[in-house]
């Protein structure tokens, strides 16, 4: 009796220690990945950013805080020694802890092998590509999934509809819905849960004060949002350009139709100019934007931009990132940028700089962004059921609205590459929300 308690109390000491290790572990990686976001954020310009001290004890209880529902895992990914780290963490703490093989040079081979198979022609972007596409999905594709999602991790986050990702490096770059890492392979992420891609840890814990005490969300049943003055923009007139981007009457479609949706005024072809944006931006809660869009590795802060209409000087007008990151948007605004490549730019460990973290950093609490080079027409009809999911209650809003209706469209063009190029960033409002029509 007496060994075997003995026995008993030595395998306790044995898993308190291990769990103990693996705390410290995430900690030191949690403090290293804030000194590599500080980083980021002086690359893009803010000089002045100082990132918060965070560990394992202050996440699980913002995650509690922030989903009473137990329904959040936040999964975090993190490069040391050439293996990718992952951590599930919830609202108890450290749920699982898995390394893969898979180092920075390979992730970004493997991403681009992707982006690539999946790119359409007809696309909201400078270039026109020429050849047939590719039907058969490329071995990387297999490859990643196992990578990034390993039996492990994949196991531990079934358990939760909600999955926020923190991404190192090009992850943010990964169409994550349109993976298929479970037992049955006819499963697309998609079809289970929604994910959206935290901008950062400070402003996840900045985004749970504010909709517990500065907004008062956590205490309510139900969020409905008036729109406020909503700013579409839709296929600006590029006669000035001189990369000739060609018109893209389904932009122009596409924003009619959701100004009809939401009784609003749209800004099309000459209306669609740069002013506007940077005027009428400060007074709206949804900027919905559908131009031609490119990103820059090399200078993602001024050579990454959205094409705004032609002057009356016949010069093209652009907003670079750093010009949209220099806006003052409203609390709880969402901004679609329905364009190509706004979900990409330059690569750093923390992250990736471009368009659309730009306007997170403008004080949009969520955007939509795209992570190829998007199909005009798949786009229009994608972007039609979304605007009309905006209206409908539901909760992990609006992050949950782009996946439901990716799921309806899915229904008509089950190609992932119709439905699946764009993700959510940002920190979703929990319980149900939704945007109403002001009468």
């Amino acid at each position: 009796m007496f060994k075997n308690i003995c026995f008993l109390w030595l395998a306790f000491l044995v898993c308190l220690h291990a769990q103990n290790t693996e705390v410290a572990q995430l900690n030191q990686q949690l403090g290293s990945f804030q000194l590599k976001f500080q980083h980021l954020m002086h690359t893009r310009g803010t000089h002045w950013y100082q990132s918060k001290k965070i560990d394992v004890q202050m996440l699980s209880t913002a995650i509690n805080e922030y989903d009473k529902s137990k329904n959040t895992a936040l999964l975090f990914y993190f490069f040391e020694a050439s293996q990718l780290h992952h951590w599930v963490v919830d609202h108890t703490g450290i749920v699982v802890h898995t390394t893969t093989p898979l180092n920075e040079q390979k992730l970004q081979k493997y991403t681009n092998s992707i982006r690539n198979y999946y790119q359409q022609q007809n696309h909201r972007g400078a270039k026109v590509k020429s050849g047939t596409k590719n039907n058969k999905p490329p071995k990387e594709l297999g490859i990643l999934t196992k990578e990034l999602f390993p039996s492990t991790t994949i196991t531990a986050l079934e358990k939760y509809f909600h999955w926020m990702v923190v991404p190192a490096s090009e992850i943010a770059a990964i169409p994550i819905y349109t993976l298929q890492p479970f037992e049955d392979q006819n499963i697309f992420v998609v079809d289970k849960h929604v994910v959206n891609i935290a901008h950062s840890m400070d402003e996840f814990l900045n985004q749970v004060v504010y909709q517990n005490e500065e907004s008062g969300i956590k205490w309510q049943r139900k969020v409905t949002l008036p729109l406020k003055n909503p700013l579409l923009i839709g296929n600006p007139d590029f006669s000035g350009c001189e990369n000739q981007f060609s018109s893209l009457l389904g932009a122009e479609k596409e924003v009619a139709l959701i100004g009809d949706l939401l009784q609003t005024k749209t800004w099309i072809g000459k209306e669609a100019t740069k002013n506007v944006l940077m005027e009428k931006s400060k007074n709206s809660n949804l900027i919905y934007l559908a131009t031609h869009g490119i990103s820059d590795s090399s200078d993602p802060m001024h050579a990454s931009y959205l094409v705004m209409s032609t002057n009356q000087d016949g010069n093209c007008e652009k907003v670079t990132a750093m010009e949209a990151q220099n806006l003052k948007l409203l609390p709880e605004t969402l901004v679609v940028l329905s364009a190509c490549q706004t979900g990409l730019g330059q690569t750093l460990d923390a992250g990736i700089i471009g368009v659309g973290r730009a306007f997170i950093k403008a004080g949009a609490s969520n955007v939509v962004m795209s992570l190829w080079d998007v199909n005009d027409q798949a786009t229009l009809e994608l972007m039609q059921v979304y605007a009309e999911q905006l209206l409908k209650s539901q909760s992990y809003f609006p992050s949950n609205s782009l996946r439901n209706s990716m799921l309806q469209y899915k229904q008509k063009n089950p190609n992932p590459s119709a439905w699946g190029a764009f993700i959510s960033m940002g920190t979703p409002i929990v319980i149900e929300s939704n945007f109403t029509l002001q009468r």
